[in-house]
């Protein structure tokens, strides 16, 4: 099998570079310093962890992110079993969104809104990511709040190598028509790049 080193000295297969680049992006963030994050416990959070807790640095506020499958309902330790975990690698991925997301300049309730859009996706899709349109992603029934917050998700993943462009257009009739899945079925949420320090690399 023919394979070639990536910049990060990943060994990258022909076959499936997508998923090598995933893999490779994985273990560069969880080697990272997560002092921003805690589990479930109050305890540093690990790529291990199925619920993780943003800690603003600045208040001291703390907002809960799910790091498994869509359509876990409750608080505390609810989605924290492991067949709530969404299958590898795309439990690695969902946390790497987390990270992106609790480094960007939006409100809380938007981060965790665009984080369930994106475990949303990872949980409903058919197929692996790398592999996915935007017909396939049509064909899941999102609504137009899920499929505008996924777009700074699909935009991260293109630009890291992990899957092709993909733009995804919004339906004006849509949501007016009732043909959407609302969002609300699985989970009731409201509605820059990282600056976390991810350690010698």
């Amino acid at each position: 099998m023919c394979a070639m080193k990536t910049l990060g000295g990943c060994e990258q297969s022909m076959i499936n570079k997508y998923i090598d680049r995933l893999n490779c992006l994985i273990k560069l963030y969880s080697v990272g310093n997560l002092y921003q994050f805690e589990n479930i416990l109050g305890k540093p959070a690990s790529f291990e962890d199925l619920i993780w807790f943003y800690v603003d640095p600045s208040s001291g506020r703390r907002t809960r992110f799910l790091c498994g499958q869509h359509g876990i309902r409750g608080k505390g330790s609810a989605g924290n079993c492991p067949e709530n975990a969404l299958p590898t690698p795309y439990d690695g991925l969902v946390k790497i969104w987390i990270i992106e997301s609790s480094n960007t300049r939006i409100s809380a309730s938007e981060k965790k809104a665009r984080v369930s859009s994106a475990r949303k996706l990872l949980s409903f899709m058919h197929g692996p990511l790398y592999a996915q349109s935007e017909t396939s992603i049509h064909s899941l029934g999102f609504s137009n709040s899920t499929l505008v917050r996924l777009r700074p998700f699909l935009e991260f993943c293109a630009a890291e190598g992990i899957m092709k462009t993909v733009r995804v257009s919004v339906d004006e009739n849509r949501d007016r028509s009732g043909h959407a899945r609302s969002d609300s079925t699985h989970e009731n949420l409201p509605s820059m790049q990282s600056v976390l320090a991810l350690g010698e690399v």
